[in-house]
This record gives C-alpha cells, sequence and structure tokens, in this order.
C-alpha cells in the first residue's frame, strides 16, 4: 500500500496578516484540496507538528497548534505589502 504524505501550507498575504495573531482552536478541521478545487482530505486534529516562516518572540509558531484559546502565533513585521509569510502543518501519512 502507498502511502502519501501530506503536507499543508497556508500562504499568509502581509497586507492582511500585519502583526495581527492568527489563533487556531482546538477541534479545528482543515480541508485539502487539489489544485484543481476538488477535497481531497479533512484533517480534523491540531497536534500535527507546525513550521512558520517567522515568528515573534512570545508569539512562537508551537502555539498554532496547542489548542489553547489563550495563545496565539503572529509574524515578524514585514516591510511591504509584498512580503508574504507562511505556516504549514504536517499532516503525516494518508
Amino acid at each position: 500500500m502507498h502511502q502519501q504524505a501530506v503536507f499543508l501550507i497556508i500562504m499568509i498575504e502581509q497586507a492582511i496578516a500585519w502583526n495581527m495573531p492568527l489563533t487556531i482552536l482546538g477541534n479545528v478541521t482543515y480541508y485539502l484540496y487539489d489544485r484543481n478545487g476538488n477535497l481531497k482530505r479533512k484533517l480534523a486534529s491540531t497536534s500535527f507538528p507546525v513550521f512558520a516562516s517567522s515568528s515573534l518572540e512570545g508569539w512562537e509558531t508551537y502555539k498554532l497548534g496547542d489548542s489553547n484559546v489563550g495563545t496565539v502565533w503572529s509574524s515578524e513585521a514585514q516591510g511591504t505589502e509584498n512580503d508574504v509569510q507562511w505556516i504549514a502543518l504536517d499532516g503525516g501519512h494518508s
């Protein structure tokens, strides 16, 4: 049986995310789509390893998946609206 790795990357445009915290609450369902818009998989957990392009001290990346509504993540401030920040969740194997 072939297992396929699932890796979700969320791009956050600077114009939307300027230093504003992004909170991912517990019991979140992530919907993974292929490039044609077809639903491929639902991930109903935040217990995956989380990676980000940057973070601020006190607003670290791990807080995206700690299921604590009192903690938040924020990217570093960027110079222009064209600067893009991202987060990625490693969803394991399908």
